[in-house]
């Protein structure tokens, strides 16, 4: 139900989705860490030179084994 509320917020404010795949190297089994790498690749591929509205909402991956006392 969040989800769906930021998604309708963020298009009623002119922004575009941005979906990438889960996986985010060919050469390597390599799941998406954040949306930041994705977010760049796909401004530097598109040769965007002005702002631009786009938002994306997903699951992320890590690795490490967080601690909760670690915050």
């Amino acid at each position: 139900h969040v989800e769906r509320i930021v998604k309708d917020v963020f298009t009623s404010y002119g922004g575009s989705a941005l979906d990438t795949p889960v996986f985010e190297r060919k050469d390597q089994l390599a799941l998406r860490y954040d949306h930041i790498v994705p977010l760049a690749r796909y401004l530097a591929m598109a040769g965007a030179t002005v702002q631009a509205k786009i938002w994306q909402v997903g699951k992320v991956y890590r690795r490490d084994n967080p601690v909760m006392s670690k915050g």
